[in-house]
């Protein structure tokens, strides 16, 4: 009988311990359900935060002008920075500021169709031939970059034809050579043509 009684009381505590147990593993559950609702709650309410206080700004309307000015204006509109690209014809030097051509629209790869100049146009103000159909055009940056160099060939120099689907356009504040893409004929080598840092540069005339 005294080995019953002992029996009867460890399966009375192992009962107590299992539902010791038990509610402990509950009270961990809840306790971890709770920590992850006041996460979820935290984020949602920074999120709703930072979107209305990004909704509170003037948005694109009010840099669009500063933008536009910074590009060259309005593609139509007579182009109005001070950027000069020197036209040189054998001894013939002339300064040409872009200031008052005339801005065609040019899409950039990136896909902003911002006004630029065409580089037809800029040959024409310049003055330097009647007949610039008859010459090549090689490119000098500012920094020294030139296209004759880098392509090794007068042959594969822009030729007045190409002059036509050429532009000169603002980029942060560098005024860079683009080219249609749908029309440039020379593929993948037309980042060559790219040229950069063109104000202060040089456009020059070459006989084939």
């Amino acid at each position: 009988m005294k080995v019953h009684r002992t029996s009867s009381a460890r399966l009375s505590g192992a009962r107590h311990r299992g539902r010791t147990l038990h509610t402990g593993n509950k009270g961990t559950a809840a306790a971890a359900i709770r920590a992850w609702g006041l996460s979820a709650l935290a984020s949602f309410l920074i999120a709703l935060f930072l979107f209305s206080f990004a909704g509170c700004g003037d948005g694109w309307d009010a840099y669009e002008d500063a933008y536009r000015i910074q590009t060259g204006g309005e593609p139509g509109e007579p182009w109005t920075g001070p950027e000069v690209v020197t036209v040189v014809l054998g001894a013939a030097r002339v300064d040409t500021a872009l200031e008052g051509i005339e801005t065609s629209p040019f899409k950039t790869s990136s896909g902003l169709t911002l006004a630029a100049v065409r580089l037809s146009d800029l040959i024409d103000k310049a003055g330097v031939t009647s007949a610039p159909e008859q010459y090549r055009y090689d490119f000098t940056a500012s920094d020294g970059y030139n296209l004759l160099i880098k392509r090794g060939s007068k042959d594969l120099l822009p030729n007045w034809e190409d002059m036509h689907i050429g532009y000169l356009y603002l980029d942060q504040e560098d005024l860079r050579v683009g080219w249609d893409e749908s029309e440039q004929p020379w593929g993948s080598a037309v980042s060559a043509y790219n040229v950069k840092f063109m104000d202060g540069g040089t456009i020059e005339l070459l006989e084939p």
